[in-house]
This record gives structure tokens, C-alpha cells and sequence, in this order.
């Protein structure tokens, strides 16, 4: 009986639902992809929209004249850290549905086939005479 109170339990892991590398490299192709690949659609999307605005946002610093170059700076690193902040968010275990990877190749193409909105800021259409 004393053999039996000293011996400690086996400990049981729960299997994770997939690795979290993935998400990383999800996040790092598709904005917030990572967060949405764990379940979090609506986090997902606030930070891909976010981080499109916050290059908006850095580009209309630097393309501007008037707004000081140290705020344009400041700005950058703003967003930066907001990527690294979805990054470390992106790290988590989850898994891929048929409609996880149709949205993911949707959204790799968009964001491969259309400009970003900051490339209109720096590259305003030409006036028609």
C-alpha cells in the first residue's frame, strides 16, 4: 500500500490541434491568418484591416511634406510593433478546414494581385485634363 502512495501519477498531454509555427507563417503572408487559423475570425480581421490602415498611415507620414519626418519615424515603429504584437498572437495551435484554405489563397491572392492602399498615398493617380 505504501508502494502505491508513492508512486506519482502518469500525466496526461492533451494532443494540440495542430503546430503553432503555422500560424506564424500564416500571419506572415496574410495579416492576422494566424489568428484565424486558431478560431479567432473577428481578431483576425481587426488586425489585417489595422495593420492596412497603420500603412496608410506610415505612408501619408513620409509622403506628406508638412508632417514632421521624426512623427512619420515614430509612426513606423508604431506599426512595427503592432506586427510583432499579431506575430506573437499568430502563435498558437490550430487547424485548417476546407474553408480556412479558400479564404488563405483568396487572401494571398488579393494581397499579391491588388496594391496595398499605401501604395495610392505614395503614388497618387494622375490629374485628367
Amino acid at each position: 500500500m505504501q508502494d502505491q502512495l508513492a508512486k506519482p501519477e502518469p500525466t496526461v498531454s492533451v494532443p494540440s490541434r495542430g503546430r503553432p509555427w503555422a500560424g506564424v507563417i500564416f500571419s506572415l503572408l496574410v495579416p492576422g491568418f494566424g489568428i484565424a487559423r486558431g478560431g479567432h475570425l473577428g481578431r483576425a480581421a481587426a488586425w489585417f484591416l489595422g495593420l492596412q490602415a497603420g500603412t496608410v498611415v506610415v505612408a501619408l507620414g513620409i509622403a506628406l511634406e508638412q508632417i514632421p519626418f521624426g512623427v512619420a519615424v515614430g509612426a513606423a515603429v508604431c506599426w512595427f510593433i503592432a506586427f510583432l504584437v499579431m506575430i506573437y498572437q499568430s502563435y498558437s495551435p490550430g487547424g485548417m478546414s476546407g474553408k480556412h484554405w479558400a479564404a488563405f489563397v483568396g487572401l494571398l491572392a488579393l494581397t499579391v494581385v491588388v496594391r496595398p492602399p499605401a501604395y495610392f498615398v505614395v503614388h497618387p493617380a494622375p490629374m485628367i485634363r
